[in-house]
């Protein structure tokens, strides 16, 4: 499924920035650089059991190859030495016992003193605990994506449980050919039938499209 959000261009123009969710657990997104045209990131939320997930972030650019270019990001702090446990692999320095890197004299100057948005990300899902019960929520009009992917993985999971239905895109890997994408499109038009082009991956065409 795709997401899109908007905000206004030039004049009788909106700037969509469209993210596609790859069911049932990951996102393709770009960060609107020209510096970055090109680059394929993409984040994966995997399940490990009842209270823990792990996070994976790939950074791809397709006109280099894969061999040879392994460019970890360790971000602020980089990594804690890795441990023999199931759960002591690729931990951020950053994290709840350090205050997540808290830093009070950027916090001053700056949107927050933690010094990188995953950083940033880690702590607000983090501060909530292990399990939380999402009926306390207040969800906006700006959660419409969070709402729609949270009816479409409940679906999913009663339709197979009930009826033994595969979860979408289970047989259908044609659904994964997509990419992200950032353009400008006429305010009168549908944006998701403007922007197919634009999100169809394949041989030739770009891993990201900054138009």
């Amino acid at each position: 499924m795709l997401s899109g959000t908007r905000r206004d261009a030039d004049e009788g123009m909106y700037n969509w920035r469209i993210t596609p969710v790859l069911f049932p657990s990951s996102s393709m997104f770009t960060v609107g650089n020209a510096s970055e045209k090109g680059v394929v990131w993409i984040r994966m939320w995997i399940p490990l059991d009842d209270e823990n997930t792990a996070q994976w972030r790939i950074r791809w650019r397709a006109d280099m190859p894969l061999e040879g270019h392994d460019e970890p990001e360790s971000g602020p702090g980089g990594y804690l030495p890795e441990g023999t446990q199931w759960n002591q692999q690729r931990r951020p320095t950053g994290n709840k016992t350090n205050d997540y890197l808290l830093d009070r004299a950027l916090e001053r100057t700056q949107f927050s003193g933690i010094p990188s948005f995953p950083l940033q990300d880690k702590m607000a899902t983090e501060s909530m605990g292990p399990v939380w019960n999402r009926s306390l929520e207040h969800l906006g009009t700006t959660d419409k994506v969070i709402m729609a992917v949270r009816r479409r993985l409940i679906e999913a999971a009663r339709a197979l449980d009930e009826e033994g239905v595969p979860p979408p895109g289970a047989d259908q890997p044609e659904a994964f050919f997509v990419r992200s994408a950032i353009c400008n499109l006429p305010v009168e038009l549908n944006w998701v039938e403007a922007s197919k082009d634009l999100v169809a991956a394949g041989l030739g065409v770009p891993a990201v499209n900054l138009a």
